[in-house]
């Protein structure tokens, strides 16, 4: 069967006065039509559906449509879903431009302009050109591949999706929303009261527009755009519909009514702060007498006793996944954050779920306690939410020790020539994934800073000679002193700087590495500058100098590597990219390591 291109889906009550018309206009580019039909409608809106529509799903009255909007998408049978509402329509345009639009391998979304109409029939339509009507966007129409999208079931929230999308222009998309012109004052009024008492925003800037009335910018809409009659076309192919059986005969209404507890457990896994903190952990292998400074593999297995399932991929935040903490009897906690183990798939309501667990052991021998504790990625522990961790006593028994690995200056493998460090990624973030590029040198992620109490290890240089000098300005973008490659002027967000620093200014070319002093004495955003050699090696991972906009001046000294091959002797400095802003930077060699 061929698969439809383009699916209209939406959700509607007591709408009979209007609906086919809304149909029909909706016939002109949708190849199939989705409908949610409120079981709470007293007209005939069920009737009309039903005769018109490719799939009909009743659903209990919600507190809000956009519970309901995840259930509906998921019935839609088109390669793309676009979600409109009965009070939406979408302008001309879309119906000559829509094969093009959705002929792109490479998009999962767009963002459909969408513009507030107000006015009536006698005075001509007219929409809001102002602020915070206009601009104004929505992200409605995605590709309909299941695990790419997903909305959470939030007020006036848009739909979750992952990959590359795009802002459709005006001439090739927009969306009017007509519930100014069609709903009284009254009426919008009491919609406003509504979102206050379920503590949601009021939005009465938008409703209550007559408010601005004596100042609002407003440009015409073409008639046929907004509210024009259906096309031939369109009306043909709607008559055809219109000849389907409308009574129990008819094949298109999905059996039964779609509850509200169903549909909000259906998005409950994609909130922030989902109630997934509810588990039994019902079985482990954990050795009691272990060697020291070792990894073990650990079969765990752990119950689902929630009421929604554990999501174990996806967007990081929420996910679910397996973890660890050490503890001594005298010292206290060692190690809040052990490696993560992922869970194989979702875990279902009341589903167990075996699978391996990595553990690396603590390096000095003595008795420890081992928590196996689940987490929810950047929301919770469970062990904070009421749920004990699994306690294990563990024995690390005297042994032979791995030999220590002698870390240089440029220890970690190189990136590609001249990359900077990724810049969105938080401080934290950087050095762990970093770690874990060099753990078949350093070991495992006991190393990243903040989790032994001993914290990250230092750079250690071995037989190689520092030698101090005197202090050598080798950058200072406020005049453009420095070594070849300086530059003047405050430096942008994302910036990398290269300085030749090895045989300049008294520092020998056959210098390894630098002592060196960052200062940021003034910055307009909050970020951080980080130095590495300029052939891509790190030496140690976090040379890093912080720096806010708060007028503080900002200093640390770093040891870095310099360069080597093609970019011997040269230094490199990334300004973060986290947020747009400027900073000055004053860089200072005090030593080289030779």
């Amino acid at each position: 069967m061929h698969r439809p291109l383009l699916t209209v889906c939406g959700m509607t009550w007591n709408s009979g006065a209007r609906l086919e018309h809304w149909l029909a206009r909706t016939l002109e580019y949708a190849d199939e039509v989705v409908l949610l039909v409120d079981a709470a409608s007293t007209d005939d809106t069920l009737a009309i559906a039903r005769a018109y529509t490719d799939r009909v799903q009743l659903v209990e009255h919600p507190p809000m449509i956009e519970v309901a909007m995840d259930w509906g998408l998921r019935l839609a049978a088109g390669e793309w879903v676009l979600w409109l509402d009965d009070d939406e329509f979408v302008g001309r345009a879309f119906a000559t431009q829509r094969d093009r639009l959705l002929a792109d391998p490479y998009l999962t979304h767009y963002w459909v302009p969408y513009r507030w109409v107000i006015g009536d029939e006698a005075a001509g339509y007219r929409w809001l050109r102002q602020f915070p009507w206009y601009p104004n966007e929505r992200l409605r129409l995605v590709r309909n591949v299941g695990s790419v999208f997903h909305h959470r079931g939030r007020l006036h929230s848009p739909i979750d999706v992952a990959g590359e999308g795009r802002l459709l222009g005006a001439d090739e998309a927009v969306i009017y929303h007509m519930d100014l012109a069609w709903r009284s004052r009254e009426e919008r009024e009491e919609k406003v009261a509504r979102y206050r008492r379920k503590d949601a925003p009021s939005c009465e800037e938008y409703y209550l527009f007559e408010d601005y009335e004596a100042t609002l910018d407003t440009e015409a809409v073409d008639a046929e755009d907004a509210l024009g009659p259906p096309s031939p076309a369109a009306r043909a192919a709607a008559q055809q519909r219109r000849r389907r059986p409308t009574g129990d005969e008819a094949t298109n209404l999905v059996p039964g009514v779609a509850t509200v507890a169903a549909m909000t457990d259906r998005i409950a896994r994609w909130w922030d702060n989902a109630d997934v903190f509810h588990a039994d952990y019902v079985g482990h292998d954990t050795a009691t007498t272990v060697l020291p400074d070792r990894g073990y593999v650990v079969q765990l297995t752990v119950r689902n006793t929630s009421g929604i399932p554990w999501r174990t991929s996806g967007p990081l935040r929420g996910r679910v996944s397996m973890s660890y903490h050490w503890s001594h009897p005298l010292h206290g906690l060692l190690l809040e954050e052990g490696d993560r183990a992922l869970l194989p798939h979702a875990v279902e309501p009341g589903e167990a779920v075996r699978f391996p667990a990595g553990l690396w052991t603590p390096a000095d021998p003595g008795r420890y306690l081992l928590q196996w504790d689940l987490v929810s990625e950047e929301v919770s522990w469970f062990s904070r939410r009421g749920v004990p961790p699994l306690e294990v006593e563990v024995e690390v028994a005297d042994g032979p020790r791995p030999p220590t690995p002698r870390r240089s200056v440029a220890t970690l493998p190189p990136r590609a020539l001249g990359q900077p460090p990724r810049s969105d990624e938080r401080p934290r973030q950087r050095a762990a994934r970093m770690i874990g590029t060099a753990r078949s040198r350093w070991g495992p992620s006991r190393w990243a800073p903040g989790r032994w109490k001993q914290g990250p290890p230092k750079l250690e240089l071995g037989a190689a000679n520092v030698v101090p000098v005197p202090p050598v300005r080798v950058l200072d973008t406020r005049d453009g002193t420095g070594a070849p490659g300086a530059v003047v002027g405050p430096l942008a967000a994302g910036t990398v700087v290269e300085l030749a620093v090895g045989g300049h200014l008294g520092i020998p070319s056959h210098a390894l590495a630098v002592v060196a002093g960052l200062s940021v004495p003034e910055a307009t955003y909050n970020g951080l500058i980080t130095a590495f050699a300029a052939d891509g090696t790190t030496g140690d991972a976090f040379v890093s100098a912080y720096f806010n906009d708060q007028g503080r001046p900002s200093t640390n000294q770093v040891v870095v590597a310099l360069g080597r091959g093609e970019r011997h002797g040269k230094l490199a400095l990334h300004a973060s990219a986290n947020h747009p802003g400027t900073l000055q930077l004053i860089v200072d060699v005090v030593a080289y390591v030779g």
